[in-house]
């Protein structure tokens, strides 16, 4: 089994498209529901799909955290970090001043 090279670069271009990647897979998902009727168009609160499928979205960097750390690839864990901080930085600009 050929090791993965191990770089910082590696980390943040996944650390950018996963979260990127499952945020617009679930946001398709339920668009989908909307419209065939199997999801209530209401919500509990102003923004609270999108809210929640942010935060399910950056969790997803938890798992590849996970991966990386299995596979003893430190210089990319490293690089998910950063996205992921600039990620959760912007959502509570975005979404924490509504909640607070």
């Amino acid at each position: 089994m050929k090791k993965q090279k191990d770089s910082w670069q590696q980390g943040v271009v996944a650390g950018v498209l996963l979260p990127l990647a499952v945020y617009l897979l679930l946001y398709g998902v339920f668009e989908l529901l909307d419209r065939a009727g199997l999801v209530a168009a209401l919500s509990l609160s102003e923004n609270f799909r999108a809210r929640t499928i942010a935060l399910v979205a950056l969790a997803a960097n938890a798992l590849l955290l996970q991966r990386y750390q299995k596979r003893r690839m430190w210089k990319a864990m490293r690089g998910v970090v950063l996205p992921t901080s600039i990620f959760i930085i912007l959502w509570m600009w975005v979404y924490g001043r509504k909640l607070l």
